[in-house]
């Protein structure tokens, strides 16, 4: 794992500082007069990326709730990851974005954990590590580092479905709690976890089925019963999914061009990368339920997900990204790492140019 770890902050670091490079150059070109490649002062530059930065939905999610007591958080929002935010915050007085940073980093670290003991599961040790690797290089995986609540869904589903395949229902029961509160995301996953409690529990006496499924559906069921008047627009949310816009496109036999259209291809090119890497990984791996899990993770993309956004959730589906390390060789797998090294690099600049 410590081979994940400084991945994570190789990338990361050398992120920040395509970020801050970019932001000097457009700094210098506003004063031409002082030279295009003049150095600007580390200040005005940390000031340039905290204001780009403090622009995001969680920062103005999480403004409201500084003025609120810890206790009445809960009723604000039902985002946990806020929750975790506002308890730091109230605890430690750190800045409302140096928090926001810390605890999307936290729960990142924490998915790419659970995603690491997840993948050694279902593959070799080193297709495990090499998955992990694609999943931190991806190019807009940067986002989960800047205070998006996203890291911690991505951290829930992977951990619920861990657990299950431990056949450990009290932990996962609580993270299905957890994700449901965050993302409707939970009752698509809810029919892999049910039939992996079958699978799980169909030999073990009814006492033990039935302590087990208690532990699992209580926190799940209270959370839903908390959340229920979201849930009730979930045919509403579910048209909005690129799954339906596809499947509307299909019946309806209009041509998918706009699929690769400038604004979509991104998304188009990243539904096909993880979608061929679920496919293969369900090829090469050998029991049914290690073949069921990473298709399941990548239909539940689609179907919970607007297809301009494919490429900002994909990572919900990071464990078909084992298909694409599986079956490479050494010499693809480097390039393909090298190439979304690159991808991602780009990104971070058109970001913050």
């Amino acid at each position: 794992m410590w081979r994940v770890a400084l991945n994570l902050v190789v990338h990361r670091c050398f992120l920040l500082l395509v970020a801050f490079v970019v932001i000097n150059l457009n700094l210098s070109s506003e004063t031409p007069q002082n030279g295009l490649f003049r150095i600007q002062p580390l200040s005005l530059i940390w000031g340039q990326f905290v204001h780009r930065v403090s622009e995001t939905p969680e920062m103005e999610s999480l403004k409201p709730l500084l003025e609120k007591p810890l206790l009445k958080v809960f009723g604000e929002t039902h985002n946990p990851s806020l929750w975790v935010c506002r308890w730091v915050i109230g605890l430690t007085h750190f800045s409302p974005l140096a928090t926001l940073l810390l605890v999307s980093n936290l729960f990142l670290f924490l998915f790419l954990w659970e995603l690491h003991a997840l993948l050694n599961r279902l593959a070799m040790p080193d297709v495990a590590l090499g998955t992990v690797v694609l999943a931190i290089l991806w190019p807009t995986s940067y986002e989960l580092s800047l205070g998006s609540t996203f890291s911690m869904s991505c951290f829930l589903v992977t951990l619920v479905v861990r657990h299950a395949l431990d056949n450990q229902w009290l932990l996962g029961g609580i993270g299905m709690g957890a994700l449901s509160l965050v993302e409707p995301m939970a009752l698509g996953l809810l029919p892999l976890i049910l039939y992996l409690f079958w699978y799980f529990q169909r030999n073990f006496p009814a006492g033990d089925v039935v302590k087990r499924a208690c532990f699992f559906l209580i926190p799940f069921a209270l959370a839903l019963l908390w959340r229920f008047r979201a849930y009730s627009e979930f045919i509403e949310m579910a048209k909005t999914s690129a799954f339906f816009s596809l499947f509307s496109a299909a019946m309806q036999k209009q041509p998918l061009d706009w699929t690769f259209s400038h604004t979509l291809a991104g998304q188009t090119l990243t539904a096909i990368f993880f979608g061929t890497g679920a496919i293969i990984a369900a090829v090469a791996n050998v029991t049914l339920v290690h073949k069921i899990i990473p298709i399941y993770l990548f239909l539940l993309l689609l179907l919970f997900s607007p297809y301009g956004t494919l490429a900002s959730r994909a990572l919900v589906a990071a464990p078909g990204l084992q298909g694409v390390v599986a079956y490479a060789s050494r010499p693809v797998t480097r390039a393909v790492q090298t190439v979304l090294f690159f991808l991602s690099v780009f990104e971070v600049a058109s970001v913050f140019n």
